[in-house]
């Protein structure tokens, strides 16, 4: 076997002989999709998969499931929020906030039936605090005596009543403590539910904790062909990207495993009979509950009482509060034998993980977590693969994909001591697209991948020469990339680089003129402005290519047979409520992949680096046509509208084309009635971001 330094980790397609017909002058061969040389991630056959679109379908699939637990439940996740409920328009009156069975009381629910409930997360004493991934857990190290950060609102009061009422040395006149708000009662019943977890109070609920491994991570990073830079700004003047990256890694897996090893009491009914797993973006976190529609103001979605979410809940949180921010995400949901890999994934983790830090009160004094017997990673039930109950043509080949730094890889070609098996993914497929590459994601600043892309072109392209075509005549690759508005100015530099790199440096037009200011002679002057002069000199190191009248990407003067869309996602109020405003942009959290209908990858990975070799990660992947298929016209139909000329069809070259201009159209029609407050069709708009950014984090 060799190692790292004998092996290309990129080096994934199958060599394949392929024989032209003497007289037709025509050959025949197979293309490859998935990852056909690896050891460490099995192609899987005889599977089951369904793809939900938002929090809505997705955490009702999962709540569904859940409840149909019998022996175990294991949940991997970034963040958790005790308090949000996954099914809603239902009356809660003893959880006003929730509009449904909150996330906590139905885990504790099905703990009470005997089920085990194993809760995996990631914890960063100080990382987690900013992120506020886990919704109530308040720092577990605030001592008892004398510290009030662990109190609830209803203690705090009664705090405050009895130093009013002379308690402790205070003589004023007691003052009555108000009821707590919605948004209180809300941090109340999260705070009390991670006090019970954590202390062992809930019987067959265990929650274990991890936090990235920085030595490992810089390993992998250190791997990357763009290692991450320590120049180009900090944030807040203390973290730059190599440090963020390298040292302040996340586990941004959110798997769900039900039933694995469990066996029904009915004939036939073997060990992992009803298991059902889910590898998805979604967070278990109330911000990422949403409908397909994303409508402008749903009931549904929480509503955002301090105004935190942008700027317009800011601005009418006076008057009226508005629900959380649209969001867009997906869920996939699988049985079969692919689960073996989910389930190792889990199991590997949670052996290595620690009991998460006890969140210490009063109440739970005399009560301390006990650490269960760790899980056998190689247990691979014999009746995992449920086909029998699917059609022929819904039995799915299924690839379970990782970032993985803790954990190394294998192929026939060679060895790791990390695994990336993502982004071998990612980069195999852009390597085998002829028609048309769908990418929705809530990332988009990885300017290897943008090289990889035009390097693959350039060589299809050389390719066709060399049979004696004109490039005219080669068909062209359309790219289609969905993103948001980067969330903060640190993630402008990168953002900008990979669309420059892809010819779309002109929709970033104020950090373009800064770049390009920077050219000048004297820019590298760095006592004038040290962040936006390493920025620029990284800026400028990215190739640029040109369009031609066509608008197909043209590089060293040659044609790379390659067009280009950058679209974000608004949503249009058209509730009648005027002093709400007229447009709300709909977040992207999408880690969503679709090549030529051949190849679908989705799940936690982002395309940025900190996703491909930096934080833990998870991905399904098909080559199941059917599937993709139905997958790509349900997702751009929503997104334009309907428009049968923008849904691309059967996927042929000439529907793409079709598809492609009529994105174009769209995405340039709504900018512009944007401009004149009039209505859209559908949700898409070009991509736009007139931010200059001095700083970059990664």
């Amino acid at each position: 076997m060799k190692q790292l330094a004998d092996a290309d980790l990129l080096d994934t397609a199958c060599p394949q002989t392929v024989y032209i017909g003497l007289d037709s002058r025509v050959a025949t061969g197979t293309q490859q999709w998935l990852l056909e040389k690896s050891l460490s991630h099995p192609i899987t056959t005889g599977n089951t998969l369904r793809t939900f679109i938002g929090g809505e379908e997705g955490f009702g699939q999962i709540a569904a499931d859940l409840e149909a637990a019998r022996q175990s439940i294991d949940l991997v996740c970034w963040g958790f929020d005790p308090g949000m409920a996954l099914v809603r328009a239902q009356s809660r009156p003893m959880h006003p906030w929730a509009m449904g069975e909150p996330y906590g009381e139905l885990l504790r629910r099905k703990a009470a039936q005997g089920v085990l409930v194993r809760l995996l997360v990631w914890y960063s004493p100080s990382g987690s605090a900013v992120q506020n991934s886990l919704v109530g857990y308040v720092n577990p190290d605030e001592p008892l005596s004398g510290g009030v950060i662990n109190l609830t609102s209803d203690e705090m009061g009664a705090v405050t009543s009895g130093m009013s009422s002379g308690i402790g040395g205070y003589a004023h006149a007691p003052a009555r403590r108000p009821a707590p708000s919605v948004a209180e009662q809300r941090q109340d019943y999260c705070t009390r539910w991670w006090r019970e977890a954590t202390a062992g109070m809930i019987p067959n609920l265990e929650v274990r904790c991890r936090d990235g491994v920085a030595g490992k991570v810089k390993a992998s990073v250190g791997n990357e062909a763009d290692p991450p830079s320590a120049a180009g700004g900090q944030l807040g003047g203390y973290f730059d990207e190599k440090e963020l990256i390298e040292n302040w890694a996340t586990h941004h897996q959110k798997p769900i495993l039900i039933d694995y090893g469990h066996a029904g009491k009915s004939a036939g009914q073997g060990p992992g009979h009803k298991a059902v797993g889910f590898i998805m973006g979604l967070n278990s976190v109330s911000d990422y509950w949403d409908s397909a529609e994303h409508r402008f103001d749903d009931p549904l979605r929480e509503k955002d009482h301090e105004g935190r979410s942008d700027a317009l809940s800011k601005a009418v949180a006076r008057t009226r509060p508005i629900s959380r921010k649209p969001l867009r995400d997906y869920a996939c949901r699988i049985e079969g034998p692919a689960l073996i890999d989910v389930y190792r994934n889990f199991s590997e983790a949670w052996n290595r993980a620690a009991l998460l830090p006890k969140l210490r009160c009063a109440s739970n004094a005399g009560h301390q977590a006990v650490r269960s017997t760790d899980l056998n990673p190689a247990l691979a039930p014999a009746a995992l693969a449920r086909t029998d109950a699917a059609p022929l043509g819904l039995r799915l080949r299924l690839q379970v994909l990782r970032t993985q730094p803790e954990e190394g890889g294998r192929d026939v070609q060679g060895a790791w001591p990390f695994d990336k098996s993502i982004k071998q993914a990612y980069f195999q497929a852009t390597a085998s697209a002829r028609n048309y590459l769908y990418l929705e994601n809530q990332y988009f600043f990885y300017e290897e991948w943008a090289r990889h892309l035009k390097a693959q072109r350039q060589a299809f392209m050389k390719g066709t020469q060399a049979a004696k075509a004109a490039s005219r005549q080669a068909p062209p690759l359309h790219l289609m990339v969905v993103i948001p508005t980067p969330e903060n100015d640190g993630m402008v530099p990168r953002t900008y680089d990979t669309l420059k790199s892809l010819g779309q440096a002109h929709s970033m037009p104020h950090q373009h003129r800064l770049v390009q200011d920077r050219s000048e002679d004297g820019w590298f002057d760095r006592s004038v402005s040290p962040g936006a002069t390493d920025i620029a000199r990284s800026a400028l190191q990215v190739r640029e290519p040109t369009l031609d009248k066509e608008g197909v990407l043209m590089q060293d003067g040659k044609s790379l047979g390659l067009k280009v869309l950058v679209a974000r996602l608004v949503s249009q109020n058209r509730g009648g409520n005027a002093h709400l405003g007229q447009y709300r942009d709909i977040y992207i959290h999408s880690k969503l992949m679709l090549a030529d209908d051949c190849f679908m990858t989705l799940g936690s990975a982002n395309l940025n680096q900190r996703s491909m070799a930096a934080d833990s990660e998870i991905n399904v992947a098909t080559d199941h046509i059917p599937h993709n298929r139905a997958l790509r016209q349900r997702v751009w139909g929503q997104l334009t509208g309907g428009d049968r000329n923008a849904v691309g069809g059967s996927g042929s070259p000439e529907e793409m084309v079709r598809a492609f201009e009529r994105w174009k159209a769209l995405a340039v029609k709504n900018r512009d009635s944007i401009s004149k407050s009039q209505s859209l069709l559908g949700l898409l708009v070009e991509f736009s971001d007139d931010r200059t950014a001095t700083e970059r984090v990664g």
